[in-house]
């Protein structure tokens, strides 16, 4: 009997684990899979299934915390969705959304929210109370002006408006004290934004394909910034206001018209990856030697010569140099 009930106990452990080891998230891929036990679904995946409406069973998983709909049909979203007072993130990325869809402003735990590649052009004012969000992704849109609304989210660390058509930031960006990331790739400035110099805890800035030439000399002020993206610019010189940058990890200038790149380099001293593709490079300064962390440059499409490209295989045996 001992033996018996040892058994079972054993038995039990290896059900439990073996249903854990299949299921490990609590996710579903389909809603009817979801509707067999709505009370357990954690996450929902939907994307890339057509769906032109979402259906208001949606309203039952109540317990549901992540929500992924991207590459579907949908227009609008059911107000049911409300009921989901647990969910942390959704993701409606690749849709046909022209209007923000308010029932999402009733999410009280929203923390990212992903509505990239839709028709938006604005943004509801009343966004701004939706104070818990952290993440919020808006590329490949119609914005035309920065969305004001955003300003109010005091606990936003990371803001994608790349790939619309803004040509400047508000006086009060300084307003998002906790943004760490900021996405701004493919829009309309012509000058550096000098509003975002007060986002003093940035970390990553990507400005690619943009129309800039020069960065302010306060560049500095943004003594946190680890990654850099400037490719696709109008830049003729290596802009020197980068070597403030102490943090700095990755620079990319990919894309620009530079014709050389200065000795001073080596005050990057944290730089791990260099790019340079598509630029107009003959050779690089023997000073690259010197930064000790330096894992890779993209070199692609640069008339560096044969005899160079050997020289400075040689002057960095252990950087992967991409010609």
């Amino acid at each position: 009997m001992k033996n018996f009930s040892l058994f079972l106990v054993i038995s039990f452990f290896l059900i439990c684990g073996l249903t854990i080891a299949a299921n490990p998230n609590k996710e579903a891929h389909s809603l009817e899979e979801a509707l067999k036990h709505p009370l357990e679904v954690e996450e929902l995946y939907l994307s890339g299934q057509q769906l032109s409406a979402l259906p208001k069973e949606i309203g039952k998983i109540l317990n549901l915390k992540k929500l992924i709909l991207h590459s579907n049909q949908l227009s609008t979203l059911p107000t049911e969705l409300a009921k989901l007072q647990l969910l942390r993130e959704i993701n409606l990325n690749e849709n046909k959304f022209t209007i923000f869809p308010s029932v999402l402003l009733s999410l009280p735990k929203l923390e990212q929210l992903n509505l990239g590649q839709n028709r938006l052009q604005e943004l509801p004012a009343e966004l701004g109370t939706v104070f818990t969000l952290k993440r919020l992704e808006l590329p490949h849109n119609d914005f035309t002006l920065f969305p004001e609304s955003v300003l109010n989210l005091a606990n936003l660390e990371v803001l994608d408006l790349a790939d619309n058509q803004i040509p400047k930031l508000p006086a009060n960006l300084s307003a998002l004290t906790q943004l760490r990331s900021l996405m701004l790739s493919h829009n309309q400035f012509k000058v550096f934004p000098k509003e975002i110099l007060a986002l003093t805890q940035l970390r990553e800035l990507y400005l690619g394909d943009n129309q800039l030439s020069k960065l302010p000399a306060e560049i500095s002020q943004l003594h946190e910034l680890r990654s850099m993206m400037l490719s696709n610019n109008r830049f003729t010189s290596f802009p020197k206001e980068v070597f403030q940058l102490s943090q700095l990890k990755e620079l990319y200038l990919n894309g620009n018209q530079l014709r050389n790149i200065p000795g001073e380099i080596n005050q990057l001293t944290g730089l791990q990856a260099l790019g340079l593709d598509k630029n107009e490079l003959i050779y690089l300064p023997a000073s690259l030697q010197d930064l000790s962390q330096l894992i890779v440059i993209f070199l692609s499409e640069n008339p560096i010569s044969q005899t160079n490209q050997s020289r400075l295989a040689e002057l960095l045996p252990k950087v992967h140099l991409e010609f």
